[in-house]
């Protein structure tokens, strides 16, 4: 199998521990899963010396990124526009959007690579924002309801675990958990005054849903 070279791009602003939660998972990931290229670039969208710091630290402790591009804003701008200049800077085939306050599972790299080598000619990777074991009763409640057809119609495999490397439209994908082939992105791909949603313009504007697969 080639190598994978991915780019990770994490926007955060002012929470720092769950920053630290997310690069610890994909610091385990990394490990359970040998021969991708990692580079990671994390942008903090304005001033957050608390943040810079805790990161600093936590980059010097943990080795396993091939390249780390930390950056940070001097205004605050739109989620957009602070992932446009990542994407702009990313150099891997592949660029992975997580959100901060989000953590992976550890077979994570495995299932992308095993994907990636499945299926080709896929342009779009795209998994589902699953409830936390941990969550509380309102937090779970409200995951079952986003996961129900019921409520949010055909978005609603975004939030539920379906038939691993089925194809897929936007309406299944959400930026929060997404690999998209660099190639594909071009310049700024986002829509500077998206404050959300932007992914989903971003597919169907580029018409390239039907390449993409469910993680």
């Amino acid at each position: 199998m080639i190598k994978a070279h991915l780019s990770i791009i994490i926007a955060t602003y002012k929470r720092p521990h769950l920053l630290v939660r997310c690069l610890e998972s994909l610091n385990w990931a990394l490990q359970k899963t040998p021969g991708v290229i990692v580079e990671l670039g994390v942008i903090i969208n304005g001033s957050d010396p608390e943040t810079e710091g805790i990161l600093s630290r936590f980059i010097e402790k943990n080795v396993l990124f091939d390249h780390v591009n930390l950056k940070i804003s001097s205004t605050r701008q739109t989620p957009s526009e602070v992932r446009n200049i990542m994407v702009s800077e990313a150099e891997g085939e592949w660029v992975f959007f997580l959100d901060d306050d989000a953590y992976v599972d550890k077979n994570l790299f495995q299932t992308f690579q095993d994907l990636r080598e499945k299926f080709p000619k896929s342009i779009v990777f795209g998994g589902p924002n699953l409830n936390p074991p941990n969550s509380n009763l309102f937090q779970t409640a409200c995951s079952l309801a986003l996961a129900s057809p019921m409520a949010t119609w055909v978005s609603s495999s975004r939030y539920r675990k379906g038939e691993r490397g089925r194809s897929c439209g936007e309406e299944a994908l959400i930026l929060c958990n997404l690999f998209v082939r660099k190639n594909a992105l071009g310049q700024n791909p986002f829509p500077s005054r998206f404050i959300c949603c932007e992914e989903n313009f971003f597919l169907q504007k580029q018409k390239i849903s039907r390449e993409a697969t469910h993680l």
